[in-house]
């Protein structure tokens, strides 16, 4: 089986001597980055196992592994193939060890967790030697010596190439690079985007949307933070709209149902509500116009009607706004 899942997946003979010479070096060089061989020959030789499918296969093998893949993902489904091969091997299990999953999934942008066998995948894969590529030398010497070097170097000769050759740059690349050269810029991604120097928090909207039956709507969350968790629809005010009309279109966009006069209930402002991003919520209350059928879309992959009296775990600190609702108007 495990070999036929090269045929399933319509991998080329040339990348499949890819992912074997890359998983040959891997183990050679497991032990000094206190990787265990038999883990880092398992992670090269799937790691690629994706890279030759269609893009509408990357994109629902993702979305059926709970990944909601970010706009300039969906333009560049080819940015998603690590992902989508993890998704692929757990499904016809291949694959079962969850550090060997998360190294193939990160290894095509450096997405974070960047564990140490995602690093050395990162690297290997630049650098195994077969690579027509006068610094794939410099890496896999790297590799052999100083593996946080090595990872660096990576880094920083992906990103060199695409910003040379006019290519788009994936966040979490730019990101993992600015971790990698200083630990203290983990939270550059908080500062403003504006001026780049403050760490302002940022507002949403919250909305608690009930039915003719009483119930609450919640959708279950498709993205990080508290990706797969249950929540309450809403996110992040566009420029230029109330929060008001803010709510009302991210029900719309989450959920396919129209929010009716939406009614404020509070701010929630605790800083440990969103560790991430640091959000200031204003949460807001109403029933929904029409109750036909329920469409997830933008930040969920589902939607439903839930009964108060079985609720679900929720994410952030939406419990705190029911309570809150609960006490307030719903008697």
């Amino acid at each position: 089986m495990e070999k036929k899942i090269f045929e399933i997946a319509g991998v080329e003979p040339g990348r499949v001597r890819h992912m074997e010479r890359t998983a040959a070096f891997m183990a050679e060089v497991a032990p000094l980055w206190n990787i265990s061989p038999a883990r880092a020959y398992q992670a090269g030789l799937y790691h690629d196992i994706a890279r030759g499918l269609p893009p509408e296969e990357i994109l629902r093998l993702c979305r059926e592994g709970g990944t909601h893949p970010e706009p300039w993902e969906e333009e560049r489904p080819l940015l998603l193939h690590g992902e989508a091969g993890a998704c692929l091997l757990k499904r016809e299990g291949i694959v079962t060890d969850e550090e060997v999953l998360t190294a193939i999934s990160s290894h095509v942008t450096a997405r974070p967790p960047m564990t140490p066998l995602a690093r050395l995948l990162y690297v290997a894969d630049k650098g195994e030697p077969g690579r027509k590529w006068e610094e794939g030398r410099l890496l896999r010497k790297l590799a052999r010596k100083a593996p946080r070097e090595a990872y660096f170097k990576a880094l920083s000769l992906v990103i060199a190439f695409l910003g040379k050759e006019g290519l788009f740059i994936h966040p979490a690349t730019l990101s993992a690079y600015n971790r990698a050269l200083d630990p203290l810029s983990e939270e550059i991604r908080q500062d403003c985007p504006y001026c780049g120097r403050w760490k302002n928090r940022p507002a949403v909207v919250d909305g608690i949307v009930l039915n003719s039956q009483g119930k609450i709507l919640l959708i279950r969350r498709g993205r990080d933070p508290f990706r797969g968790s249950w929540a309450l629809p809403g996110g992040f005010m566009d420029w230029g709209e109330t929060a008001g009309e803010a709510v009302v279109r991210e029900v719309r966009e989450e959920t396919g149902l129209e929010l009716k006069d939406p009614r404020f209930l509070a701010v929630f402002d605790s800083p440990g509500r969103d560790l991430e991003r640091g959000t200031v919520s204003l949460a807001y209350y109403g029933t929904a116009a029409d109750e036909g059928d329920l469409r997830p879309g933008d930040d969920a992959c589902d939607s439903r009607w839930f009964s108060f009296s079985a609720l679900p775990s929720l994410a952030f600190d939406h419990g705190k706004i029911l309570s809150l609702f609960m006490e307030r108007v719903r008697l």
